[in-house]
Order: structure tokens, then sequence, then C-alpha cells
């Protein structure tokens, strides 16, 4: 799967437009990490069990889409348990009440906290581990809703312990992957690229400077109070592990928060006895317009350029943002080949609500290069331009990866990112166009 930023050590690339530009491929170094030194040499069980922590700005994320990618593991989130499998336990208990949204879910655990219980989630777990054909298994216990973290369960030391020790008669529990973070503070580059010019700070009233001043220390609070509340509810589990250190701790508070940590859960996976997987990763790049590809260089990335207005039915009013992803997903299905990537020009997308309690597991917000997620055309030894562009990144599959180049909508991201990880139901309709790939 996406190996390439392993591939990429030492190669320089000399940019075409500017023959004095020069940038290096190196993978970043890995951070400092400690193991545990009661981290079994070999997997304690048929089915190997992994719990990752990680709070905001940790990039718990982007390393369970490591461990998905590379190393053939498969998810388990406490949201989705929650979000997809809470409504049918209270239409057994509670028949008067439904939930039909994830907003109905929220609303119900803000007002009772003790409506979600650790047993009932460990033994959601248990009954998707004995029911998957999967062997390794990564699991993410504390959820980012405040709606869930005020759960009385995740307020009590002594239950998160409890709860964790009879899961671990059942199904014992390889290691924890705990990732330390702290405010961080912007980098340089960040500064530079959100600074106003100084012409306009001078035009802006004094009103205004206290008014920006003030949403900025706005969001640096409800930060520190998400960082509060995640920390509250995972020492206990974190402390769990270290007691029978089985703690692997890896301190991300030195690095930018759009850094990737490929180089550092590749060294900590090798020093576990990890191989990786080498099946290819596909990324679905979608962008708002053409212009971006005067970044990209399409041949190096094997990528293949698609217009959604050629290859669907045609722009119609009355067609859904549903319809118009399965039809464009089931086109790609249909032309593609091995390790061939493709680039959506998103021309044709309906901005409209998407009624489900499911939630896409990795949203993740980040400003890197595209070769960090897939493997490069090796017919192509350098790209003829490569440059950092932010965008979010989703985990559609083990196997496949979305791409939403900024300016995309984040909202829109991911409810394509939720329509192109449902499971396929029926063939979609598309009317091929000849020009459709370019």
């Amino acid at each position: 799967m996406g190996c390439a930023p392993s591939m990429m050590r030492g190669i320089r690339v000399t940019h075409k437009e500017d023959k004095t530009s020069v940038e290096e491929f190196a993978q970043h170094k890995p951070l400092p990490y400690q193991i545990g030194a009661g981290i079994p040499t070999r997997p304690n069980s048929q089915k190997l069990v992994i719990f990752i922590f990680g709070g905001p700005q940790s990039q718990k994320g982007f390393a369970t889409h490591e461990l998905i990618t590379q190393y053939d593991f498969h998810s388990i989130n406490v949201e989705e348990i929650v979000l997809g499998y809470l409504p049918s336990r209270f239409k057994n208990t509670s028949p008067d009440q439904e939930l039909n949204t994830a907003s109905d879910i929220q609303e119900l655990l803000k007002k009772d906290t003790g409506a979600l219980s650790l047993d009932w989630i460990f033994s959601v777990i248990m009954g998707k581990l004995a029911g998957s054909m999967h062997q390794r298994f990564v699991i993410d216990i504390i959820p980012a809703l405040s709606s869930m973290l005020r759960a009385d369960s995740y307020s009590s030391e002594d239950e998160s312990k409890r709860a964790l020790q009879d899961f671990e008669r059942s199904y014992p529990v390889f290691c924890a992957f705990d990732f330390t973070t702290a405010l961080l503070r912007p980098t340089t580059s960040d500064k530079k690229e959100n600074e106003k010019p100084e012409k306009e700070k001078q035009n802006l009233s004094s009103e205004m400077k206290t008014f920006l001043k003030g949403i900025d220390e706005a969001d640096k609070g409800r930060l520190e109070k998400r960082m509060d509340a995640y920390s509250k509810c995972a020492a206990p589990f974190i402390s769990y592990f270290a007691k029978s250190k089985r703690l692997v701790k890896i301190d991300v508070s030195s690095i930018p928060a759009a850094e990737p940590l490929t180089a550092t859960i590749l060294d900590v996976m090798h020093e576990l006895r990890f191989t990786r997987s080498l099946q290819h990763n596909r990324v679905i790049l979608f962008v708002t317009g053409e212009s971006v590809f005067e970044h990209i260089d399409l041949a190096y990335y094997n990528m293949k350029r698609i217009r959604m207005t050629d290859v669907l039915s045609g722009k119609k009013d009355n067609e859904s943002l549903a319809s118009q992803i399965r039809g464009l997903k089931a086109y790609i299905e249909r032309v593609s080949i091995p390790k061939e990537n493709y680039a959506i020009i998103a021309d044709a997308l309906h901005h409209e609500a998407v009624s489900s309690t499911k939630r896409t597991t990795f949203v993740m917000q980040t400003r890197g290069f595209i070769d960090e997620y897939l493997v490069p055309s090796r017919n192509a030894p350098k790209p003829t331009v490569r440059q950092r562009l932010g965008m979010h990144a989703i985990a559609a599959s083990p196997d496949e990866t979305l791409l939403f180049v900024d300016p995309f909508p984040a909202r829109l991201a991911s409810k394509v990112g939720l329509i192109w990880s449902e499971r396929p139901t029926s063939r979609a309709t598309i009317t091929p166009s000849p020009t459709g790939m370019h």
C-alpha cells in the first residue's frame, strides 16, 4: 500500500520552471520515542490488538491511517460504535425514544451522562473482533466528541481499568500507542502564510484588531478545554498500559501539526518486528479547478484526470450528491487498472446534507506532498514540479485514500468521504463520454 515516503530517501529534484530551485524528498527524521519493556516479542493471541491514544493536534488519525494502509490493521473507533449501534440499543430498551441522526445521539448523551457505558462499548468491540476475518486491530477508545467524553463511565478511573481487565481476559492487548502533545505554536511559515499584509493591518480599526485577537484567544481556550477533557478520560487507560510496561510513547510536541509521522511510525513498527504490506494504495484526488494541476505532475503520480461532467449522466439539478458520488465511483471501478490513481475535477457537485448516523473515521487536515500517500510511477524518476498542498485526507478504506485539495470545502469533503466509504449495494447509472479521460 502507500509506501511512497520510505521509497523517496535522498532523491533530489530540480523544478523545470526554476532551475535553481532544489528540494529534498528526504523523509522526515523520526521523533524520539520510548517502547515499554513489557511488550511481547511476538503476538500474544490469534487477534493482535493495539490501543491508540492521542488528543487534539496529536496526529493520531494519521498514525492510524499508517497502521491501516502500511501494516494491514483494521480500525475500531468508539465514535463509530456509539453512532452506529446506540440507536438500536435504545430502540430495544426505550421504544418511544427515536435516535435517527448523530445530533439526536449527542443530545441524548448531553442530557443523560449515564446512557453510555464502557461495558457496553467493550462488548460491541469484542463482538466485532469475534466476527471479523482480520487478524490485526487498532482500537481508538477515547472519543473526540465532547458529548461522549462527559459520560460517567469515562469519568471513573476504577471503571476504566476494570473494563480493560475484563476485555483482556478474552483479547489480550499487544501494546498501546500514546501520542503526547502540548499546545503547538505556529511555525514561522504558518505565521507568514496567515499574516495579513502590513497595509491591511494599518487599515484595520482598533476595534477590529481587538475583535480578531479575541477570536484567537477563544480558539486557544476551546483547544485547551478539549485537551483537558481528553487527558482526564485517557489518563486511566494510559496508566493501565504504563503499569504493565506495554506503552509506546511518542512526543509530537516538537513538530508542526502538518508534519507527517511516517518515519517515526516506520521505526517503531520495525522495532516491534512488524513488516509493511507492499500492496498499492489508490489515491483519488479531488480539486475544484484545473489551475491546481500546475503544481502536480500527473505522470509522476500515475494519475489520470477526470472531469465529473464528462463521465456522469449530465449536470442535472435533481441529481443528489449521493447519486453523483456513487456514479463517479462506479465509473472509476469500471475503467481502473492496477496502480492507477485519479484526479477528479469536481465541477458538478451538489452541496447538500447527508442523512446518516455514521461519521468518516479519518479526516486529517494537512499541508504536504501527494507522494506521502502513494507510490509514484517508476517510469518517471523525477517529477517536473513538486509542491506542498493544503488538503484534507480521508481513509475511505484500507487500500484507498481520498485527498481534497484546498479550497475544496471541508464539510463537503466529509460528505463525499462518507458516501464513498459505503458498502456497494447496486451499480449506479452512468453515461460515459469518449472524452471522459484525459
